[in-house]
């Protein structure tokens, strides 16, 4: 939970990461700063110009009185100054006489548009700190603000056009398009597609943008005393900036699909794994399990998964086994019986019915035990069985165990000792089914043993350790990993001399796996069987 947690605040987290890329730098990235520039010295070329034509002609007291005149109109620092004043660099003194330049002045973070006059020892100064920009406006298309500038544009216009009787205006628009480059047109109000308001306005003499819906900047204002209509414009506003919405949302959307599937495919692969181990399971394949990675949001779900198909295929090879071999075990004593019973009905020598009726007996009793074993063995092999842990002293316990199976040695050396355990320590487990692993193992080596038997009962760092040895022929290593399997025997006779069912080392297997222990099988120092039991304390 606390992985998939994690996970998605980091998705919604990179989301809003995305976004602020989005919104803050992909403009910067898509529009550089020159783009502006061209654009605003587009427009400040032709204010530039008629300011020119305006002092053509004009002292300098009528100089300055038209610079303060237009100082008010433009709303803005614009001045003419003298050109050594300026702190220009030689390249800069080149241009100024034929373009546009823009100089930035870094400590005070103020900019500068300088155009030299028709007066050679003046420049034109603008102040590039205007409400003249690009911004996002009706429909989310760029279009320009900055009407202040535009108003004193349309006042210079005006200006012009008044020099001459209005039957002229054609011509001399047309004049100034073609010597000095002018961006204008002279129309009426019906050419236009205005609603209302914007008519309205226009009848007022308010400047009304008309960009909206293109990529070009436009401006259109009615001219006083006339039903005449002057257009600024237009100017190509960059793809780049014309579909800057466009782009901005189509980047959002390609970021986030990259972020889901970055997110969603190891989900989506994870999932086809449990679908296909699913199937295979299904299908009767139950080795199959789902491979696990450490840091996959479905961890949980593949460890649940393979739990469950371990302990469905354990139950399964468990009923498979106990099957095979319980139809072997039940065959031998029936047909012995069988066999006894046959020979009594035949016979009719008194010792003879004694001795096959005594071998009828055994053989009942040898089935009557094999029942007993696998009623036990099925509880333990069921996952619903459940041991109830006691606080037992421990040396107690042990030596109790030992002194009654000393009474089955069977005249064998049997040896028995308790080492880093002292008489008042208590252990954890339960007493009736640990007395089972001893007896069963101990019994076990009795059966195998030449001479000795030796128990040793230890601790070691967090387990105790209960150590069975004899000095028989051993298992041989290649027995190793069947020799806790039900009905697993190194003797394969079926003779009831041969000892056991096969089911006593399981069943010890299955107590140890209980108290969360583990037994293991090693060779003896003393040359057989060596048995390990280590349980937690």
């Amino acid at each position: 939970m606390f992985k998939l947690f994690i996970k998605v605040y980091f998705f919604i987290l990179l989301s809003f990461v995305a976004l602020f890329i989005v919104l803050v730098t992909l403009p910067d990235l898509l529009i550089s700063e020159d783009t502006g520039i061209e654009i605003e010295k587009q427009i400040y070329q032709q204010a530039f110009r008629l300011l020119d034509e305006s002092i053509k002609g004009l002292d300098s007291i009528e100089i300055n009185d038209k610079i303060k005149e237009y100082k008010k109109i433009f709303n803005q620092v614009f001045d003419l100054v003298d050109l050594e004043t300026l702190n220009l660099s030689k390249k800069e003194r080149q241009l100024i006489k034929t373009t546009l330049i823009k100089k930035e002045y870094s400590n005070t973070e103020i900019s500068f548009f300088y155009k030299q006059s028709i007066i050679p020892s003046k420049v034109w100064k603008l102040h590039s700190d205007t409400d003249f920009s690009l911004s996002l406006e009706k429909g989310l298309k760029p279009i320009v603000a900055g009407k202040s500038f535009i108003r004193g544009l349309f006042y210079l216009f005006e200006q012009q056009l008044f020099k001459y009787p209005q039957n002229q205006w054609h011509q001399i628009i047309t004049r100034l398009k073609l010597e000095q480059g002018y961006d204008i047109a002279l129309k009426t109000i019906k050419q236009y597609q205005l609603n209302k308001e914007e008519i309205s306005q226009l009848k007022a003499f308010k400047i009304i943008n008309i960009t909206n819906g293109t990529n070009k900047i436009t401006f259109i204002k009615r001219i006083k005393n006339s039903d005449n209509v002057l257009q600024f414009g237009s100017i190509t506003i960059p793809w780049m900036i014309y579909y800057l919405v466009i782009i901005m949302l189509g980047a959002f959307a390609v970021f986030i699909s990259i972020l889901s599937l970055i997110w969603v495919w190891p989900l989506w692969r994870d999932l086809s794994k449990i679908k296909r181990a699913a199937l295979d399971f299904g299908a009767g394949y139950y080795a199959t399990r789902i491979p696990t990675a450490k840091f996959s949001s479905l961890n949980m779900i593949s460890h649940a998964f393979n739990h469950m198909a371990e302990k469905t295929q354990r139950s399964i090879n468990s009923h498979t086994e106990l099957t095979n071999a319980v139809s072997h075990e039940l065959r031998t004593p029936v047909a012995r019986m069988r066999f006894s019973l046959e020979m009594l009905l035949s016979t009719k020598n008194k010792q003879d019915k004694e001795r096959y009726i005594d071998d009828i007996t055994q053989d009942i009793d040898e089935l009557d035990l094999l029942l007993a074993e696998l009623l036990t063995y099925a509880r333990f092999d069921s996952d619903h069985h459940q041991m109830i842990m006691q606080s037992e002293l421990l040396s107690d316990w042990f030596n109790q165990a030992m002194q009654r199976l000393t009474l089955l040695s069977n005249h064998k050396a049997f040896h028995y000792v308790i080492k880093g355990i002292v008489a008042d320590q208590y252990a954890l487990f339960e007493p009736r089914l640990m007395t089972r692993v001893v007896d069963n193992l101990v019994l076990n080596a009795f059966h195998y043993a030449k001479q000795r038997v030796k128990v040793t009962l230890t601790v070691e760092d967090k387990y105790y350790k209960l150590i069975v040895e004899d000095d028989g022929f051993g298992i041989p290593e290649s027995e190793y990993h069947r020799i806790f399997d039900a009905f697993s025997r190194i003797d394969q006779s079926r003779d009831r001399d041969s000892g056991g069912f096969g089911l006593g080392l399981a069943i010890v297997k299955r107590i140890v796996e209980g108290h969360q222990g583990d037994v293991l099988i090693k060779r003896s120092n003393l040359g057989g069987a060596l048995f390990e039991v280590k349980w937690l304390r």
